[in-house]
Protein backbone atom coordinates (compact mmCIF):
# COMPACT_ATOMS: atom_id res chain seq x y z
CA UNK A 1 0.00 0.00 0.00
CA UNK A 2 1.42 3.64 -1.32
CA UNK A 3 2.93 5.43 1.85
CA UNK A 4 0.70 7.51 4.11
CA UNK A 5 -2.25 5.54 1.89
CA UNK A 6 -4.01 4.61 5.66
CA UNK A 7 -3.70 7.95 6.75
CA UNK A 8 -6.77 9.51 3.95
CA UNK A 9 -9.56 9.69 5.43
CA UNK A 10 -12.39 7.18 5.35
CA UNK A 11 -11.11 4.88 3.20
CA UNK A 12 -12.72 1.47 2.78
CA UNK A 13 -12.93 -0.98 -0.14
CA UNK A 14 -15.61 -2.53 -2.78
CA UNK A 15 -14.88 -5.83 -4.74
CA UNK A 16 -11.47 -5.68 -3.22
CA UNK A 17 -10.48 -2.10 -4.76
CA UNK A 18 -9.88 0.88 -1.91
CA UNK A 19 -12.47 3.93 -2.46
CA UNK A 20 -11.83 7.13 -0.07
CA UNK A 21 -16.05 8.20 1.36
CA UNK A 22 -14.79 11.73 0.94
CA UNK A 23 -16.43 14.77 -0.49
CA UNK A 24 -14.73 17.18 -3.11
CA UNK A 25 -13.22 20.03 -0.27
CA UNK A 26 -11.55 16.74 1.04
CA UNK A 27 -9.98 16.08 -2.09
CA UNK A 28 -8.78 19.31 -2.72
CA UNK A 29 -7.54 19.29 0.37
CA UNK A 30 -5.35 16.74 0.13
CA UNK A 31 -4.00 17.74 -3.33
CA UNK A 32 -3.22 21.25 -2.07
CA UNK A 33 -1.08 19.61 0.98
CA UNK A 34 0.77 17.08 -0.82
CA UNK A 35 1.56 19.87 -3.29
CA UNK A 36 2.08 22.24 -0.68
CA UNK A 37 4.45 19.94 1.51
CA UNK A 38 6.46 18.80 -1.93
CA UNK A 39 7.12 22.24 -2.32
CA UNK A 40 7.95 23.26 1.26
CA UNK A 41 10.81 20.40 1.15
CA UNK A 42 12.26 21.46 -2.56
CA UNK A 43 10.69 18.08 -3.89
CA UNK A 44 8.62 19.27 -6.09
CA UNK A 45 9.12 18.65 -9.56
CA UNK A 46 11.45 16.40 -8.87
CA UNK A 47 10.75 12.61 -10.34
CA UNK A 48 10.66 10.19 -7.29
CA UNK A 49 10.08 13.03 -4.85
CA UNK A 50 8.73 11.23 -1.99
CA UNK A 51 10.83 10.13 0.48
CA UNK A 52 10.69 6.49 1.24
CA UNK A 53 8.31 6.25 -1.04
CA UNK A 54 8.17 3.85 -4.23
CA UNK A 55 6.47 6.22 -6.99
CA UNK A 56 7.14 9.95 -7.48
CA UNK A 57 3.69 11.41 -8.47
CA UNK A 58 0.86 10.36 -6.53
CA UNK A 59 -1.98 8.58 -8.19
CA UNK A 60 -5.70 9.67 -7.86
CA UNK A 61 -7.93 7.59 -9.65
CA UNK A 62 -11.83 8.03 -10.88
CA UNK A 63 -13.77 4.98 -10.08
CA UNK A 64 -16.87 3.87 -11.61
CA UNK A 65 -18.47 0.57 -11.95
CA UNK A 66 -17.10 -0.51 -15.42
CA UNK A 67 -13.27 0.18 -14.42
CA UNK A 68 -14.36 -1.86 -10.78
CA UNK A 69 -15.80 -4.79 -13.50
CA UNK A 70 -12.83 -4.64 -15.84
CA UNK A 71 -10.35 -4.72 -12.95
CA UNK A 72 -11.77 -8.05 -11.99
CA UNK A 73 -9.39 -9.59 -15.16
CA UNK A 74 -7.08 -6.86 -15.96
CA UNK A 75 -4.04 -7.24 -13.53
CA UNK A 76 -2.82 -3.82 -14.69
CA UNK A 77 -5.76 -2.27 -14.15
CA UNK A 78 -6.32 -3.62 -10.69
CA UNK A 79 -2.41 -3.17 -9.67
CA UNK A 80 -3.09 1.18 -10.83
CA UNK A 81 -6.17 1.24 -8.63
CA UNK A 82 -4.82 -0.61 -5.39
CA UNK A 83 -1.67 1.00 -5.87
CA UNK A 84 -3.05 4.65 -6.29
CA UNK A 85 -2.96 7.33 -3.24
CA UNK A 86 -6.53 8.07 -3.55
CA UNK A 87 -9.47 6.64 -5.25
CA UNK A 88 -12.33 8.93 -5.60
CA UNK A 89 -16.34 7.70 -6.34
CA UNK A 90 -16.86 8.61 -9.38
CA UNK A 91 -19.91 6.63 -10.92
CA UNK A 92 -22.67 6.46 -8.99
CA UNK A 93 -22.98 3.11 -9.13
CA UNK A 94 -20.20 3.29 -7.00
CA UNK A 95 -22.06 6.02 -4.33
CA UNK A 96 -24.74 3.51 -4.32
CA UNK A 97 -23.03 -0.03 -3.22
CA UNK A 98 -21.30 1.39 -0.46
CA UNK A 99 -24.93 3.42 0.82
CA UNK A 100 -26.64 0.21 0.36
CA UNK A 101 -24.05 -1.97 2.54
CA UNK A 102 -24.80 1.25 5.10
CA UNK A 103 -21.46 3.01 4.33
CA UNK A 104 -21.47 6.79 4.04
CA UNK A 105 -20.98 8.39 0.83
CA UNK A 106 -21.44 12.03 1.02
CA UNK A 107 -20.94 12.52 -2.80
CA UNK A 108 -19.38 11.59 -6.06
CA UNK A 109 -16.71 12.91 -7.11
CA UNK A 110 -16.08 13.11 -10.67
CA UNK A 111 -12.96 13.93 -13.17
CA UNK A 112 -14.71 16.84 -14.67
CA UNK A 113 -15.87 18.43 -11.51
CA UNK A 114 -12.77 17.88 -9.65
CA UNK A 115 -10.63 19.34 -12.81
CA UNK A 116 -13.05 22.50 -12.68
CA UNK A 117 -12.49 22.88 -9.23
CA UNK A 118 -9.01 22.23 -8.84
CA UNK A 119 -8.23 25.11 -11.83
CA UNK A 120 -9.95 27.38 -9.23
CA UNK A 121 -7.79 26.09 -6.60
CA UNK A 122 -5.08 26.35 -8.33
CA UNK A 123 -5.50 29.48 -9.41
CA UNK A 124 -5.57 31.06 -6.10
CA UNK A 125 -3.03 29.43 -4.92
CA UNK A 126 -0.71 29.57 -7.98
CA UNK A 127 -0.29 26.02 -8.87
CA UNK A 128 0.66 24.99 -12.51
CA UNK A 129 -1.65 22.48 -14.20
CA UNK A 130 -0.28 20.27 -17.55
CA UNK A 131 -3.75 18.71 -19.75
CA UNK A 132 -2.59 15.47 -21.12
CA UNK A 133 -4.63 13.43 -23.32
CA UNK A 134 -8.33 13.78 -25.72
CA UNK A 135 -8.14 14.32 -29.71
CA UNK A 136 -5.58 17.13 -30.92
CA UNK A 137 -6.78 20.29 -29.97
CA UNK A 138 -9.58 19.61 -26.91
CA UNK A 139 -6.81 20.16 -23.89
CA UNK A 140 -5.82 23.67 -25.65
CA UNK A 141 -9.73 24.40 -25.56
CA UNK A 142 -9.96 23.52 -21.97
CA UNK A 143 -6.74 25.75 -21.21
CA UNK A 144 -8.53 28.92 -22.48
CA UNK A 145 -12.08 27.82 -21.24
CA UNK A 146 -10.82 27.61 -17.59
CA UNK A 147 -8.68 29.96 -17.95
CA UNK A 148 -11.37 32.42 -18.53
CA UNK A 149 -13.46 30.52 -15.78
CA UNK A 150 -10.39 31.00 -13.02
CA UNK A 151 -8.17 34.49 -13.84
CA UNK A 152 -4.87 34.12 -12.83
CA UNK A 153 -4.93 29.85 -13.84
CA UNK A 154 -1.44 28.80 -14.94
CA UNK A 155 -1.86 25.94 -17.31
CA UNK A 156 1.95 24.94 -18.26
CA UNK A 157 1.54 22.60 -21.04
CA UNK A 158 -1.04 20.59 -23.42
CA UNK A 159 -0.65 17.56 -25.01
CA UNK A 160 -2.77 14.75 -26.58
CA UNK A 161 -0.08 12.41 -27.06
CA UNK A 162 -0.70 8.62 -27.01
CA UNK A 163 -0.76 6.32 -24.17
CA UNK A 164 1.63 4.09 -26.06
CA UNK A 165 5.14 3.11 -24.68
CA UNK A 166 6.89 5.01 -27.71
CA UNK A 167 5.34 8.38 -26.71
CA UNK A 168 6.09 8.22 -23.11
CA UNK A 169 9.85 9.62 -23.59
CA UNK A 170 8.73 12.58 -25.30
CA UNK A 171 5.42 13.28 -23.05
CA UNK A 172 7.39 12.97 -19.56
CA UNK A 173 10.40 15.36 -20.88
CA UNK A 174 7.56 17.98 -21.29
CA UNK A 175 5.53 17.55 -18.49
CA UNK A 176 9.00 17.33 -16.31
CA UNK A 177 9.91 20.60 -18.06
CA UNK A 178 6.84 22.74 -17.56
CA UNK A 179 7.03 22.32 -14.09
CA UNK A 180 3.33 21.29 -13.62
CA UNK A 181 2.71 20.51 -9.84
CA UNK A 182 -0.33 18.48 -11.22
CA UNK A 183 -1.19 16.67 -14.39
CA UNK A 184 -4.74 15.55 -15.52
CA UNK A 185 -4.79 12.64 -17.46
CA UNK A 186 -7.20 12.22 -19.83
CA UNK A 187 -6.54 8.91 -22.14
CA UNK A 188 -10.01 6.84 -20.64
CA UNK A 189 -10.02 3.99 -18.42
CA UNK A 190 -8.34 1.78 -18.13
CA UNK A 191 -4.91 3.56 -20.49
CA UNK A 192 -4.89 7.02 -18.41
CA UNK A 193 -4.67 4.70 -14.92
CA UNK A 194 -2.00 2.18 -16.50
CA UNK A 195 -0.50 5.33 -17.79
CA UNK A 196 -0.01 6.80 -14.84
CA UNK A 197 1.13 3.75 -12.95
CA UNK A 198 3.80 2.74 -15.64
CA UNK A 199 5.32 6.61 -15.64
CA UNK A 200 4.72 8.09 -12.22
CA UNK A 201 8.10 7.58 -11.12
CA UNK A 202 9.56 9.35 -13.83
CA UNK A 203 7.38 12.77 -13.44
CA UNK A 204 7.90 15.83 -11.62
CA UNK A 205 4.66 16.68 -10.79
CA UNK A 206 3.70 15.75 -7.40
CA UNK A 207 -0.03 14.66 -8.58
CA UNK A 208 -1.24 12.82 -11.76
CA UNK A 209 -4.83 12.64 -11.95
CA UNK A 210 -6.99 10.20 -14.35
CA UNK A 211 -10.02 12.31 -15.72
CA UNK A 212 -11.12 10.14 -18.53
CA UNK A 213 -13.62 12.24 -20.73
CA UNK A 214 -13.48 15.73 -18.52
CA UNK A 215 -11.47 17.23 -21.37
CA UNK A 216 -14.31 16.75 -23.74
CA UNK A 217 -17.03 17.67 -21.60
CA UNK A 218 -15.46 20.81 -20.57
CA UNK A 219 -14.55 22.28 -24.25
CA UNK A 220 -18.55 21.29 -25.33
CA UNK A 221 -17.92 18.83 -28.00
CA UNK A 222 -19.66 16.58 -25.57
CA UNK A 223 -22.70 17.90 -23.52
CA UNK A 224 -23.47 16.91 -20.15
CA UNK A 225 -26.41 15.93 -18.70
CA UNK A 226 -28.46 18.67 -16.48
CA UNK A 227 -27.82 18.90 -13.17
CA UNK A 228 -30.95 17.70 -12.06
CA UNK A 229 -29.98 14.55 -13.74
CA UNK A 230 -26.85 14.14 -12.02
CA UNK A 231 -28.49 14.90 -8.86
CA UNK A 232 -30.94 11.77 -9.14
CA UNK A 233 -27.83 9.45 -10.18
CA UNK A 234 -29.18 9.26 -13.69
CA UNK A 235 -25.89 10.72 -15.65
CA UNK A 236 -25.20 7.43 -17.42
CA UNK A 237 -28.48 7.01 -18.81
CA UNK A 238 -28.46 11.00 -20.57
CA UNK A 239 -25.06 9.72 -21.88
CA UNK A 240 -26.33 6.12 -23.12
CA UNK A 241 -29.55 8.36 -24.95
CA UNK A 242 -26.80 11.14 -26.56
CA UNK A 243 -24.42 8.23 -27.23
CA UNK A 244 -25.76 4.50 -27.87
CA UNK A 245 -22.56 3.25 -28.92
CA UNK A 246 -21.86 2.98 -25.39
CA UNK A 247 -24.41 0.41 -24.52
CA UNK A 248 -21.82 -2.26 -24.95
CA UNK A 249 -19.37 -0.50 -22.00
CA UNK A 250 -22.76 -0.08 -19.87
CA UNK A 251 -23.46 -4.47 -20.25
CA UNK A 252 -20.74 -4.17 -17.33
CA UNK A 253 -23.21 -2.17 -14.78
CA UNK A 254 -25.88 -5.09 -13.93
CA UNK A 255 -22.90 -7.51 -13.39
CA UNK A 256 -21.57 -5.01 -10.78
CA UNK A 257 -24.43 -4.58 -9.34
CA UNK A 258 -24.74 -8.87 -8.40
CA UNK A 259 -21.14 -8.94 -7.34
CA UNK A 260 -21.64 -5.33 -4.86
CA UNK A 261 -25.33 -6.86 -3.70
CA UNK A 262 -23.52 -9.98 -3.16
CA UNK A 263 -20.38 -8.79 -1.43
CA UNK A 264 -22.87 -6.45 0.74
CA UNK A 265 -24.75 -9.61 1.76
CA UNK A 266 -22.23 -11.79 3.02
CA UNK A 267 -20.23 -8.78 4.96
CA UNK A 268 -23.82 -8.51 6.82
CA UNK A 269 -23.52 -12.38 7.40
CA UNK A 270 -20.51 -11.84 8.50
CA UNK A 271 -21.03 -8.99 10.68
CA UNK A 272 -23.74 -10.68 12.00
CA UNK A 273 -22.13 -14.22 13.08
CA UNK A 274 -19.48 -11.52 14.94
CA UNK A 275 -21.90 -9.66 16.82
CA UNK A 276 -22.19 -6.45 15.24
CA UNK A 277 -21.93 -4.17 12.28
CA UNK A 278 -19.52 -2.54 11.16
CA UNK A 279 -19.51 1.20 9.91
Amino acid sequence: MPQGYDALPRRTELLGLPVNRIRMGDVLACLAEWIDTARATGAAHQPLHRVGATAGARHAVTLNPEMVMAARHDIGLREAIVGADLVLPDGIGVVWALRLRGEAVPERVTGVDLLDAFAGLAAARGYRLFLLGAAPGVAEIVASRLGRRHPGLSIVGTCAGSPGDSAAPDIIARINASGADAVFVAFGAPAQERWIAAYRQQLGAVVAVGVGGAFDFLAGRVPRAPRWMRRCGLEWLYRLVRQPWRWRRMLALPDFAVAALREGRNRDQDNHRGGGVRR
